[in-house]
């Protein structure tokens, strides 16, 4: 398996965020707000094609060491360690342990098409 040399992702590679006192935004700054978090959508789904993409290289080291695809003990450690991180991030440890639910969900998927030798779709 050949290795991939993916950048480092950094606080500094994600649009940068500011707060504003007014509560009430003007048409023009409301049009700016809604650009930046479409700025930070791509740069969320970036990322998480970017996962998705390691997830295969990890289902691929599975198929070919006859690990299983489900350890539910790693899925924990990852839930718990997200949730733990989530108010560091202004997040609600909820919110965030069923956001990533989702995503590994979504992993799981992808590594038994390639474990499995099933067809996307």
């Amino acid at each position: 398996m050949a290795s991939s040399s993916l950048p480092p992702v950094t606080s500094s590679s994600l649009p940068p965020v500011t707060s504003t006192s007014s509560p009430s935004p003007s048409p023009s700054t409301l049009a700016d707000h809604r650009r930046r978090l479409d700025e930070i959508d791509g740069a969320l789904l970036e990322l998480l094609g970017r996962r998705i993409d390691i997830g295969r290289r990890v289902a691929e080291y599975k198929r070919d060491n006859d690990v299983p695809v489900m350890q539910p003990s790693r899925v924990e450690q990852v839930l718990d360690r997200v949730a733990a991180d989530a108010a560091g991030h202004h997040l609600e440890t909820e919110f965030v342990r069923s956001l990533y639910r989702l995503i590994i969900d979504e992993m799981c998927r992808v590594e038994h098409e390639i474990v499995d030798g099933r067809q996307p779709g």
